[in-house]
């Protein structure tokens, strides 16, 4: 192993480090603070593989270029502190750390191990004319070339430990094919108030892998995106993968995260874990943002779990294909009345798997409208599986008095192949599971219900999804259930009339090709199915319909709308008269009628008849 060379910044020759980095200004006078920028760029050149070297910053320095580190990296920058470092100065059009030009391709060699800690980076980013960048434009150097504060690319093993990067031109910090990176209690913020855009504290572009952001403070007053992980912003084909982002407060940010891909630049695996994020859109954004699918990712798997967001819109955008998506223990609280869903997707995306359990949001106290677990007003969004375990809309207070209720999926244009509901919270301010069901491929699940599946009706009722078994009491008059207007294939009720009285409890719609079919005595029951295109009956059991008919010279025709080609109906003779003959089933008009024959044309007695399911 190489002895590191280690040098103290104020041991340098005509190192002078008068410079308070907070602000800029000279340290014990007045004036310009010294411009260290050529002796210690000089110490940086000497690294190598053969000679890594650590530059201890004890104090603070002026720099009016880059200071650039060795390509191949084995450099190693450390503070005293946060009033040690560096600080941009005026009119230097540079960004202040990188380890030289990017090179068009992938170098056959990579540099690595380079450590940056425990000291102060401000870029001093100004306004455009009295800052780092004089271009009319903070964000950039005369000619348009984009500037920030720390800018590396083609570096294995890559360290940022107790870190403030401070007012950037653009992204505090970007990477490119930066693998094995690590974040680690930093402080990265961009206090930007115009040129809002393009001001993304963390930035990763494609390929890297083995990525690390943990116990950070992240913001930008809400101007762009606190980590972005943009795959195609790199090299060609270049793959992100294997990131961890966890345990950070994400101070304002537009959104937290922000993670898309393309055929040109993917996302592999991605966790983000135990965060409080504070942002103005969404906590965390799949996808460019621009109203413009990307293609499917399908190997892309995204882990959220027990985050603490307070976000205006929505807690999670979906808007670039995904593989698998899981979503546990995530708080979210709205803010600023413009809430949309938890899980909103704004483009024609496909997710293979949605897999989602015990989240919770909390509304404004003076916000009343439903905010769903899911919802899209786009078209052509296709989720192949998701599950429910547990959805909890709640007041800001914490308990589920007042505002609207409504459904978990508010389905607009999405497609789900299957949904699996393990429990919602139909006690409180979610009452339904669905605004729809037509394309919902199939449901499963214990959840799919709430407690009052089973109920007593006494008047006209339309079925919802969640009423699995209907009593209908028809004692006080005939009444009629109407058959639901959106349903899921498979979706089963059991409908059974209770009462003794001869009213009628009509089902408005048609099962079986009847239309408005009836109950008319006591225990008689249809159990019936949507198959996707049609009410069909699994069971049913009794006398469906029940009367008297006088014969006429042997022969009566009875009314009966109950009928089909295919029923069973009983005939007995309730009083004879005159010559009985033996009963036999004339022509039967579906829907309308059968008629009653008997062998004797003289037959004029009074027959009891029933109509078996």
């Amino acid at each position: 192993m190489n002895t590191v060379n280690v040098v103290y910044a104020s041991k340098l020759r005509g190192v002078v480090l008068d410079c308070n980095v907070a602000d800029g200004s000279r340290i014990g006078g007045t004036g310009t603070p010294t411009d260290n920028w050529a002796p210690l760029q000089e110490f940086l050149n000497t690294a190598s593989p053969t000679n890594p070297i650590k530059l201890i910053l004890d104090g603070g320095t002026l720099i009016s270029q880059t200071l650039r580190i060795a390509t191949l990296g084995h450099t190693t920058i450390e503070g005293l502190g946060w009033d040690t470092g560096i600080f941009v100065k005026a009119g230097s059009n540079c960004t202040a750390i990188d380890n030289g030009d990017i090179p068009g391709t992938i170098p056959t060699t990579m540099g690595a191990n380079v450590h940056l800690k425990n000291f102060f980076i401000n870029g001093n980013r100004g306004n455009g004319t009295t800052g780092n960048c004089t271009s009319g434009d903070p964000r950039m150097a005369p000619g348009g070339a984009w500037k920030m504060n720390v800018w590396f690319a083609n570096i294995n093993h890559l360290v940022f430990e107790k870190m403030f990067i401070w007012d950037s031109p653009t992204y505090g910090i970007d990477m490119v094919n930066c693998n094995d990176t690590h974040f680690d209690h930093c402080v990265v913020y961009n206090p930007c108030t115009t040129f809002t855009l393009n001001n993304d504290c963390i930035h990763f572009d494609g390929p890297s892998g083995v990525l690390f952001v943990g116990y950070c403070y992240v913001g930008n007053n809400n101007s762009d995106d606190g980590v972005a992980i943009n795959a195609p912003e790199g090299y060609p084909n270049g793959v992100l993968d294997s990131i961890v982002i966890t345990n950070n407060v994400f101070a304002g940010c537009l959104h937290a995260v922000r993670a898309y891909g393309q055929v040109d630049g993917q996302v592999g695996s991605v966790n983000i874990s135990n965060n409080i994020m504070n942002t103005s859109e969404c906590a965390i954004l799949l996808g460019l943002f621009n109203g413009v699918a990307s293609p499917d990712i399908n190997g892309r798997t995204i882990h959220i779990h027990n985050n603490n967001a307070s976000a205006g819109k929505r807690f999670l955008e979906i808007d670039n294909g995904c593989g698998d998506i899981s979503l546990f223990n995530n708080t979210w609280y709205n803010v600023g009345n413009t809430a949309i869903s938890f899980i909103y997707c704004a483009t024609a995306a496909h997710v293979s798997s949605l897999r989602t359990g015990n989240n919770a949001v909390y509304r404004e106290f003076n916000f009343s409208a439903n905010i769903p677990l899911l919802y899209s007003n786009f078209a052509a969004v296709t989720i192949d599986y998701m599950s429910i375990d547990g959805y909890y809309l709640l007041n800001k207070q914490g308990t589920t008095g007042n505002g609207a209720v409504g459904a978990a999926l508010s389905m607009g244009n999405i497609t789900i192949g299957r949904l699996h509901v393990a429990a919602l919270d139909y006690g409180g301010n979610v009452t339904t599971l669905a605004t729809g069901y037509s394309t919902i491929g199939a449901l499963t699940g214990p959840g799919i219900f709430p407690s009052s599946q089973v109920a007593t009706k006494t008047a006209n009722y339309t079925l919802l999804v969640p009423d699995g078994t209907i009593f209908a009491d028809a004692t006080t008059a005939a009444f009629n259930l109407s058959l639901p207007t959106s349903a899921y294939v498979g979706q089963t009720h059991i409908l059974e009339k209770i009462d003794n009285t001869n009213h009628v409890v009509t089902i408005v719609g048609t099962i079986d090709g009847v239309v408005n079919p009836v109950l008319t005595a006591k225990g008689q029951h249809k159990t019936i199915k949507w198959d996707g295109a049609a009410w069909r009956t699994v069971s049913a059991t009794g006398i469906i319909s029940k009367g008297q008919a006088t014969l006429a010279g042997g022969t009566v025709t009875v009314t009966a709308p109950a009928v089909q080609a295919t029923s069973i109906i009983m005939l007995t003779t309730a009083v004879p008269s005159a010559t009985i003959g033996v009963l036999t089933l004339g022509t039967i008009v579906p829907g309308a009628s059968f008629v009653i024959n008997s062998t004797s044309t003289d037959d004029t007695s009074v027959i009891n008849w029933g109509i078996l399911a």
